[in-house]
């Protein structure tokens, strides 16, 4: 017989689950900013790009996809998807990534 134990299992281990796949998530976004950064600071040394364009474009790498009001919500979203099987874990942190490669 399954029970409110049960259930309160089940709901914990989604919980668990989600905290894995947003901490994952973050730490992608995290990666891909600072390797952005990097990336935008290399053509800067090179005389590439100057110090406002870098600064603009830094800042352009900061905003979330459209449709979302924050960072935040764009990896709670993706979070969510994975949580219900609509996307794979390594799909998301794909888009994370590609998000830095405009």
């Amino acid at each position: 017989m399954r029970g409110p134990y049960h259930l309160e299992e089940k709901t914990r281990e989604r919980e668990q689950l989600s905290k894995y796949i947003y901490d994952y998530l973050s730490s992608g976004l995290y990666g891909a900013h600072q390797a952005y950064q990097k990336r935008l600071y290399d053509l800067y040394v090179k005389g590439d790009l100057s110090g406002q364009e870098a600064a603009r474009l830094d800042k352009k790498g900061l905003q979330p996809p459209v449709g979302y009001s924050s960072m935040k919500n764009w990896v709670a979203e993706l979070t969510e998807r994975v949580v219900r099987g609509e996307l794979s874990k390594e799909k998301a942190a794909a888009q994370i990534r590609s998000h830095f490669e405009r």
